[in-house]
This record gives structure tokens, sequence and C-alpha cells, in this order.
């Protein structure tokens, strides 16, 4: 009974600031303080779905739950009503015919870089560096190398295109791969 009130809870947590990280998103609150209190929200909510059980099966429903929510927030935009969709249709008319910033190719080229190259390179150097250096049997190393390569790897894409400057984030991505890298097989030896 506890570990259901715990789920319940924390499942309002999380629901509570992904909605707050909604409202700043969508400028309806000025207050800079709702991404902080809606990311300490939604990590208290993860964080107490493992609380309730076992953290992974926890944690798999937690992370569902927040796609879910985000996936009808999504739908809901998705879905408009006839004049709202002509209306958009004609502002992104209008938007073709503007002429592109200077630098947007090199912008193109950033992002297309850092979700090809950048980002899977860091990624797999952080699975690579827990299963150099991390605790665990066999099995256990190679799961959590894929999960945080995984993780780590969607993390590089969410950073890579939502920067405003992409180099900036292709090159904070590169460094830390190739530090990452340094890490595991300098201590190694390079074996042809």
């Amino acid at each position: 009974m506890a570990a259901l009130v715990i789920r319940c809870l924390a499942g309002l947590c999380l629901l509570a600031g992904l909605a707050l990280l909604y409202l700043r998103w969508r400028d309806r609150a000025r207050s800079r303080w709702f991404v902080s209190a809606g990311w300490v929200l939604a990590v208290a909510g993860l964080t107490g779905w493992t609380l309730g059980g076992s953290a992974d099966v926890a944690l798999s429903n937690a992370v569902t739950l927040a796609m879910t929510a985000a996936l009808a927030v999504i739908a809901g935009h998705a879905l408009t009503l006839p004049k709202a969709a002509k209306a958009a249709r004609e502002r992104t008319v209008e938007d073709d015919n503007l002429p592109k910033r200077p630098g947007y190719w090199s912008r193109v080229a950033a992002r297309l870089l850092g979700t090809v190259v950048a980002a899977p390179a860091a990624g797999l150097m952080a699975g690579t560096l827990w299963r150099a250096y991390g605790p665990g049997d066999e099995a256990d190393g190679l799961m959590m190398m894929a999960t945080i390569a995984i993780a780590v790897m969607a993390g590089g894409w969410v950073w890579q295109l939502a920067d405003i400057r992409p180099w900036r984030s292709f090159a904070g991505l590169s460094v830390a791969a190739v530090l990452i890298a340094a890490l595991v097989y300098l201590p190694m030896g390079f074996r042809p």
C-alpha cells in the first residue's frame, strides 16, 4: 500500500514538473524559477518511483508516464482547428519568402555533424568508460554500458538540436568524446 502511495505522489510530482516546464516553454510563465522548479519536481518524481519497488521496473514506468504526458501535449497541438490551420499555412508561406539568416548552412552542417558523429561518439565513449572502470560482473557491465551509451547519446542529441549555437555543442560533445577516450584507452596502451 505504501509503495502505491509513493508512486502516486511521485507521478504527481513528475506531471507537475512537466507542467511547469511546459508553461515556461510556452512563455506563459515569465519567471525563470519555473524551469528550475520543473526540473527539480521531474527528478523528484522519477526518484520517487524507485522507492516504491524494484528500480528497473519503476524507472521504466516513470519514463513511460513522462513520455505519455509529453505525447498528449504534442498531440493537443497537432490537432488544430481549420481557422488556425489556415492562419498557420499563411504564416508559413510568408516566412518562406524571407531570406535566410547568414550562416544558415553552417548551422545545419554543425547540427548534422553533431547528431551523426559527435553525440554517438560521446555516448559510446561514456559507455566504454563505464565498462572499463565500473563495478559489476560481465552481464551487468554490458547492460550498464549500453544504457549509459544510449542516455548520453540522447542527451547529446537534445543538446545539439536545441542549442542556438550548434558549433559550440558540437565542440563540447567532440571534446568530451576525446577526453573520455583518453581516460579509457591511454592507460591500456594502444594495441594494433
